[in-house]
């Protein structure tokens, strides 16, 4: 879905957030990275896209806001980015099982669309890296197959790796963080 959002109605946004423009700016950039940090702990790579559409969404909003809303602006982002992650985790369909004989190539998920042989070998070294337990959480988190419920693979993924699912995701996020810092110094 896609919401027509004008500059007028962004500076409608930052007066709802804060009728000082610094601050409301700041609370902006605030929410912005919380958002953003919120669907990578979900796994989603197109965290930023996500994060757009859920202020979208909101902005779309913003007259009744105005008159409506009391409490905590951020609690109201959240509430919809919940909405917005739902609907994105019902999107994904394609997702591979995993084997303690995963092959890295199968990662779909976590690589571009740039999946050239040099990528890929960069990706399997910078994984290397990683202990044992890490490479396989990373790898379970990301294959999945297509008659299996991403939600129930990652569950039983926590299970194994003796995690919570919450922690499960923090820690995916981080080892994800990490793989991509050792690409970049690899480009």
């Amino acid at each position: 879905m896609s919401y027509e959002i004008t500059r007028k109605s962004f500076q409608k946004l930052l007066k709802w957030l804060d009728s000082d423009e610094e601050k409301a700016v700041e609370k902006y950039g605030h929410i912005y990275s919380a958002l953003v940090k919120i669907f990578y702990s979900y796994g989603f790579q197109n965290a930023e896209d996500l994060t757009d559409e859920t202020i979208d969404r909101v902005i779309a909003q913003i007259e009744t806001l105005e008159k409506n809303f009391e409490g905590e602006k951020i609690k109201y982002f959240m509430g919809v980015a919940r909405l917005v992650k739902l609907e994105n985790f019902r999107k994904k369909e394609n997702f591979i099982e995993l084997t303690d004989q995963t092959d890295v190539s199968e990662a779909t998920d976590f690589v571009e669309e740039d999946t050239s042989e040099e990528n890929l070998e960069d990706l399997k070294k910078c994984l290397k890296k990683l202990n044992i337990k890490d490479r396989r959480i990373v790898l379970g988190y990301y294959n999945v197959t297509q008659n299996a419920k991403k939600k129930d693979v990652h569950k039983n993924l926590a299970k194994k790796s003796s995690l919570t699912l919450n922690n499960l995701r923090v820690q995916v996020f981080r080892l994800k963080q990490k793989i991509t810092d050792c690409l970049e110094k690899s480009a």
